[in-house]
């Protein structure tokens, strides 16, 4: 019992989402000691109002979701403006939009708890609260309905009660989950940062950069290829994303292999300039090669093409490294 009184007192000093759901209400209310720069996705053609939008400690704001709405609510923090870029960007949970307001309908998955709402869904409401690749900022949904009449105020009660009972254990045991995930997050990631020397990118970084992944180059049996650039800040350069299929366990091969390459240094061996470890995501960012690899060109029906200058020199390049 020791244990789970801190974790109810956690939930209870942090992000609340409240809903009136009889009338489509949300109320995001900011129960945190900081402030809250709420998130608002939609899965449907129906938007809500604006998320840019900032919660200081204690604030609340009404949001009035369309009949039918079906979408999340999240909450990013530590946010700021850069000064000479004029860029924002939040330390948990960025949009990566470079501004305040996120996209409604572009959601790019990474490390964010968040709540779903579908909204009168076959009559009724309902919500569920997520752990994407570990915990971040608590939120704790607190139903609520209009009364009617004083009879049914008593059954709206009981059921708000027992309902509020079934989230508060719910998120604990969420909680709990989500520690362990993200305790076993942080020593993989302690490993690669042993291991290896490169830059780590988030799943939504990878869609930006590919452009939502839509020039394939190539597929193999461990995954396929794609071509794609990096952010400005590094000129724009040219690279092949590789996207591992069937990624299982808890990222330690993904960690050793990763780590053999980086070691690995000759002139004809593509370099590594980054990778992607998020849950069961996993990705390497390599330099592109605009004439692809070597086997295309030494294979036999490559080969009878090419003048013997040519393949000599290739010879030549591979015996001196």
């Amino acid at each position: 019992m020791t244990e789970i009184l801190p974790m109810i007192f956690l939930l209870a000093s942090h992000l609340f989402v409240s809903g009136v759901l009889s009338v489509s209400i949300l109320t995001i209310e900011n129960k945190c000691d900081h402030t809250v720069w709420p998130v608002i996705y939609s899965w449907t053609s129906s938007q809500v109002n604006s998320t840019g939008f900032a919660l200081k400690k204690g604030e609340a704001h009404d949001i009035r979701a369309p009949f039918g709405w079906y979408g999340l609510i999240s909450g990013r923090t530590l946010c700021s403006t850069d000064t000479s870029t004029r860029n924002f960007s939040c330390a948990t949970r960025d949009c990566e939009s470079g501004k305040v307001e996120c996209p409604g309908d572009d959601y790019s998955w990474s490390s964010v708890t968040y709540v779903s709402f579908r909204l009168d869904k076959d009559g009724f409401d309902s919500y569920a609260i997520s752990v994407e690749y570990g915990y971040k900022l608590p939120i704790m949904v607190v139903p609520s309905l209009k009364r009617n009449s004083q009879g049914k105020l008593k059954t709206i009660l009981g059921v708000s009660t027992a309902l509020l009972v079934m989230v508060v254990i719910v998120a604990i045991a969420l909680t709990v989950k989500a520690k362990d995930v993200s305790t076993k997050s942080h020593e993989n990631d302690a490993k690669i940062e042993a291991a290896v020397m490169l830059k780590r990118y988030s799943c939504g970084s990878l869609k930006k950069m590919t452009n939502s992944f839509a020039h394939v180059l190539g597929k193999g049996g461990s995954g396929t290829v794609y071509k794609g650039k990096l952010p400005d800040a590094s000129g724009g350069r040219n690279i092949a994303l590789k996207i591992l299929e069937e990624s299982k366990g808890d990222g330690e091969e993904f960690i050793n292999e990763l780590a053999s390459m980086s070691r690995a240094s000759h002139v004809n061996i593509v370099s590594l300039l980054g990778f992607c470890n998020e849950g069961s995501n996993r990705a390497i960012i390599y330099d592109f090669m605009p004439n692809g690899s070597l086997d295309r060109f030494i294979s036999k029906t490559m080969s009878t093409k090419l003048d013997w200058k040519v393949l000599y020199n290739i010879a030549v390049s591979v015996a001196h490294g």
